[in-house]
């Protein structure tokens, strides 16, 4: 064999591992609906790597889920790295299901880890999304700590001792929360002694 014809083989076997593998490994003949739900349950069961291609099959098939986009939309957080493609998933999100409570808790926390932290406008847009989130399901209580802990990172501390409270009366469980109240207690009672 000569020296071209290897080359010629080595692109060949990058070229089927690269497209032809993973075209297989998310079904060649897979509808849409059967990758929505192979991806839920990869999401579900916290591989979002394997998720991943699933979910993005489904939603370029044009299945209109609103928590495929939230779900999509983390996936392109966490494994590409670009919150610029997952924020225009989301907006596309708010207008498809403007009703929807974690896409603008998402938008929330995408606000506060990768915006502008110019004069705390992160925190300040994550404070919005946040309370719009609440408005949606005031019984949510990853969305009450979500805003509590931005209040807090605000330098609001009264407002997030409010919210701390409100999650922790949806889940008097999580021992975090108490940690947080105390905390804040401290801080509060602190600041009014001076």
């Amino acid at each position: 064999m000569t020296p071209k014809s290897k080359q010629r083989t080595s692109i060949k076997l990058k070229l089927f591992t690269v497209i032809f593998i993973p075209f297989f490994l998310i079904g060649c003949g897979q509808t849409p609906e059967e990758a929505l739900e192979k991806g839920f349950l990869f999401y579900d069961e916290g591989s979002k790597v394997e998720a991943y291609p699933y979910l993005d099959k489904a939603y370029k098939s044009g299945i209109e889920h609103p928590e495929l986009i939230t779900r999509l939309a983390f996936c392109r957080i966490a494994i590409d790295k670009d919150p610029s493609s997952a924020i225009v998933l989301l907006q596309e999100g708010v207008v498809k299901f403007p009703n929807y409570a974690p896409i603008y808790d998402l938008l929330g926390l995408i606000a506060q880890q990768y915006g502008e932290t110019e004069e705390n406008s992160n925190l300040q847009q994550a404070i919005y999304f946040a309370r719009k989130a609440i408005e949606l399901d005031p019984d949510d209580f990853e969305f009450m700590s979500n805003l509590a802990s931005y209040l807090f990172l605000a330098g609001d501390m009264d407002s997030s001792l409010v919210y701390f409270q409100r999650a922790h009366e949806l889940n008097t469980a999580n021992e975090e929360t108490v940690k947080r109240i105390r905390q804040l207690e401290r801080i509060i009672s602190q600041k009014d002694s001076n």
